[in-house]
């Protein structure tokens, strides 16, 4: 009874060690697993980081373009007031111009036309 008991012991703890045995390499599977996601994760926030800081120049630089955007383009509404202002103004001249010349024409010719008429009335 006692071989028995032995034996049944003998195979309990055999398998207990084997059982033992597998749960360790498991457990060494899960910690080096765990290691490599370790690094991943590392690896992942160093990243994250980086890019972080390239997002946060790159809406720096996009503020900047904005901003230089709207200058310019207040710029460029002063440019075209002024050069319609000149064309406007420019076009009065010129027809202060043309009605001067009309009126000098019309003197002129009035004048031709009287001193003809006279002429032809002697």
């Amino acid at each position: 009874q006692l071989e028995s008991l032995r034996e049944e012991l003998t195979t309990k703890l055999t398998s207990s060690n084997q059982e033992v045995e597998h749960l360790q390499d498991v457990l060494k599977k899960s910690e080096q697993s765990l290691s490599i996601a370790e690094g991943q994760i590392s690896s992942l926030q160093e990243t994250q980081e980086i890019l972080q800081k390239e997002l946060e120049l790159t809406q720096a630089k996009l503020r900047e373009t904005a901003d230089s955007l709207y200058n310019v383009e207040g710029e460029l509404n002063q440019e075209r007031q002024h050069h319609e202002a000149m064309i406007t103004t420019m076009r009065e001249e010129e027809k202060l111009k043309l009605d001067r010349m009309a009126r000098d024409l019309e003197i002129k010719w009035t004048e031709n036309l009287r001193q003809e008429c006279t002429k032809l009335r002697e």
